[in-house]
């Protein structure tokens, strides 16, 4: 009966050890649970819309975790559009040039150096380009000037 009793306090310390282990394991579970909770909640604005609610504390951080994201994002499009613009303004220059390179190859016909003549000294203010009604009024005028009674009229065959 001796061997008996002894088997049963045997066991009885083993459920007792057992206890306090998950005693143990429970108490260092809570600890980390709540240094767990601190810190996500360290995330979130001081508010009480937060506290116990760690769905709504993971859903605000996910929210703050994508902006970055969005920044970096918006950054490389403006990088791409201004090298975009950057070779539209060369491939302008280079065409401009171009422009000024055939002009300066070829004479100016009779036509074009009065219509120089006329929009330069029809020009706005301080120099200003015509714009397109300007421009209309001008070539009008300038051709009644170039009209004189008694010369030939200019015929296009």
């Amino acid at each position: 009966m001796m061997g008996a009793i002894n088997n049963l306090q045997a066991y009885i310390d083993g459920i007792i050890e057992e206890r306090d282990d998950l005693r143990t394991q429970l108490a260092e579970e809570k600890e980390m649970n709540l240094r767990w909770k601190k810190a996500v909640e360290g995330l979130t604005p001081t508010g009480s819309e937060f506290v116990n609610d760690p769905e709504r504390c993971a859903a605000f951080i996910r929210d703050r975790t994508r902006w970055p994201k969005q920044i970096i994002e918006a950054r490389k499009k403006l990088a791409e559009a201004e090298e975009r613009a950057g070779r539209m303004e060369e491939e302008h220059d280079m065409l401009l040039n171009r422009i000024a390179e055939l002009k300066d190859a070829q004479p100016m016909t009779e036509d074009e150096k009065r219509l120089e003549k006329l929009l330069t000294e029809t020009a706005g203010e301080e120099g200003e380009p015509l714009n397109g009604m300007e421009m209309t009024l001008a070539c009008e005028e300038g051709l009644k000037k170039s009209y004189h009674p008694g010369q030939e009229e200019h015929t296009h065959e």
